[in-house]
């Protein structure tokens, strides 16, 4: 616990005193020491950590040692079995798949702060107190998704459809839930007005109650997922997908009521029509981010859809913050967001470790 700790203090003094010393490239600077860190745990936990590593060390090795990899009968992705195959041809440790999955992944969604956040260090900040970093440790193949899900985001803010579709199919070929995020381009074409929260609300009220109807429809067709709904993943009224959906909303709420109190100074009739483009889409992903994590409650295999929309949240909150002009205020809602988001960390941490497992720490030379 000290060492969880003692990372999220030491980030917040390095972001806190590069920003005040203004130092030159000093979000590259410290983007670098970050991820410089990060990247150790990852790349080097221990099989203890995350609790499906070790599945996915057993199936390095099934993968690396089986010869028809493409026509082999198996509920992981193609793309996935591929790089176990490449990467167990170079070495069999699974080191070498920490390491590499991790490079990529950490290396994806710095890259994605460095070039889409106001202020990266509360960026980083987020990324561990938010827990998305501790779901990198455990999910292998949809970190690998969501990192590319990251990459496409440069071409949906460019309305660029077939690369970002492209980048969409890539990373289904990792974890196929991350074709939900299609979704994204056709609702972000469109002005965020009170009709469309609306939308948004009614569609989730319906789905929430028909989720499990749909789901035996899709997995009709892709029945390799059939066990799913028997199993933990369709548990209903969770603790943790309740908790997820309070965190996606209340992030909304203070969505709007920045906006709000940026509309207040501005002096403009709809807090909503001072969106920028970029503005708009991101409210999009954090309205999609709530209607699934609402969804989920019913039937928690959604929570892996809405991990593809709630790590916008990242660049979300930061940007906001930036609109707000009043200093004073501005630090407030920085600690204000700091300290809830810690706390919500540390809870989880202490109260509930089985939901990620990556406390008490273990290096891979650890485990032996």
């Amino acid at each position: 616990m000290l060492l969880h700790i003692g990372i999220i203090v030491l980030f917040f003094l390095l972001g806190t005193f590069i920003n005040d010393s203004k130092l030159k490239n000093g979000n590259k600077i410290y983007l670098f020491i970050t991820f410089f860190v990060l990247y150790i745990m990852s790349a080097f936990r221990s099989i203890n950590i995350g609790n499906d590593t070790r599945d996915y060390f057993l199936m390095y090795e099934k993968f690396g040692r089986t010869d028809n990899i493409l026509s082999m009968p198996s509920d992981v992705e193609v793309g996935y079995r591929v790089l176990n195959k490449f990467l167990y041809s170079l070495n069999p440790s699974p080191v070498l798949l920490t390491s590499i999955t991790s490079l990529f992944v950490l290396g994806s969604i710095f890259f994605f702060i460095y070039k889409n956040s106001e202020i990266p260090w509360l960026s980083v900040m987020l990324f561990i107190n938010l827990r998305t970093f501790y779901f990198t440790l455990s999910g292998i193949r949809q970190s690998i998704a969501l990192a590319i899900i990251l990459i496409s985001y440069k071409y949906l803010k460019q309305g660029n459809f077939w690369k970002f579709v492209s980048l969409v199919i890539l990373a289904s070929t990792f974890h196929i839930s991350s074709l939900f995020f299609l979704i994204i381009y056709p609702m972000s074409r469109m002005r965020v007005k009170q009709k469309i929260i609306a939308l948004y609300f009614g569609v989730s009220v319906v789905f929430f109650f028909i989720l499990e109807r749909i789901l035996q429809l899709i997995l009709n067709f892709i029945p390799k997922y059939q066990s799913y709904l028997s199993s933990s993943y369709f548990e209903s009224v969770k603790l943790a997908s309740i908790l997820d959906f309070l965190v996606s909303f209340s992030i909304l709420l203070f969505g709007f009521f920045v906006l709000k109190y940026v509309k207040s100074k501005r002096k403009v009739n709809n807090e909503l029509g001072i969106l920028s483009v970029n503005s708009n889409l991101l409210l999009h992903i954090m309205l999609l981010s709530t209607a699934f994590n609402f969804i989920a409650i019913n039937g928690s295999i959604i929570k892996r859809v809405g991990l593809y929309f709630s790590v916008f949240a990242i660049i979300y909150i930061p940007n906001l913050i930036k609109k707000i002009k009043d200093k004073n205020i501005k630090i407030l809602i920085i600690y204000l967001i700091l300290v809830l988001s810690l706390a919500y960390n540390l809870v989880i941490l202490i109260y509930r470790p089985e939901w990620q497992r990556v406390y008490p720490y273990e290096l891979f030379w650890d485990a032996f």
